[in-house]
């Protein structure tokens, strides 16, 4: 590990150094990323497999997709039960907090009579995304769709990026949780 303190000549060369690594690859960055997501615009699902071979080397299918619901209910099954605890109560606490967060529609008549006021609507549909490879964590599932959940948004999409080692059983057992 590199201890780096603030002020430091040392400190400095460091950041100086990122900062330069950062500009010098964005353009190439977004150029990068422009033309994955014109392949997966022009090509879909054929170009998403491809990739996802390139860069995860994991080889899906169109049919592996998408999880489906008896896969996840069988993940949530599988759950020991500790975890499945830990996970229900992380999401109450979540849902708790967030509905005290929760805007209100409301209306009034101003003094000279005209009508004032906001609706708050929930979107119709929102998507999450879960870091696949070390960083799944059921926690990223919680902390997103849980808000949106408590927002009364009907359709949440979330995606994950698959990982060599297979599924990940609480990042889909949490799902289910919210």
């Amino acid at each position: 590990m590199r201890l780096l303190r603030s002020g430091t000549r040392e400190f400095e060369r460091f950041l100086t150094s990122l900062l330069e690594r950062r500009h010098s690859s964005g353009g190439g960055v977004d150029a990068a990323v422009a033309a994955i997501i014109a392949k997966v615009r022009r090509r879909g699902d054929r170009a998403l497999i491809e990739l996802t071979a390139r860069f995860d080397g994991v080889t899906l299918t169109a049919g592996k997709l998408r999880v489906k619901p008896a896969e996840m209910e069988a993940a949530l099954a599988d759950l020991d039960r500790g975890s499945r605890r830990a996970l229900e109560l992380a999401a109450r606490r979540i849902a708790a907090f967030h509905r005290r967060t929760l805007d209100k529609s409301f209306s009034y008549r101003d003094l000279s009579g005209m009508r004032l006021g906001q609706i708050v609507r929930p979107l119709e549909r929102v998507g999450i995304y879960v870091p696949g490879g070390l960083g799944a964590y059921p926690s990223s599932v919680l902390m997103n769709a849980i808000p949106a959940r408590v927002a009364g948004v009907p359709e949440i999409v979330m995606v994950s990026p698959p990982s060599r080692s297979g599924d990940n059983p609480e990042c889909a057992s949490a799902e289910i949780t919210t």
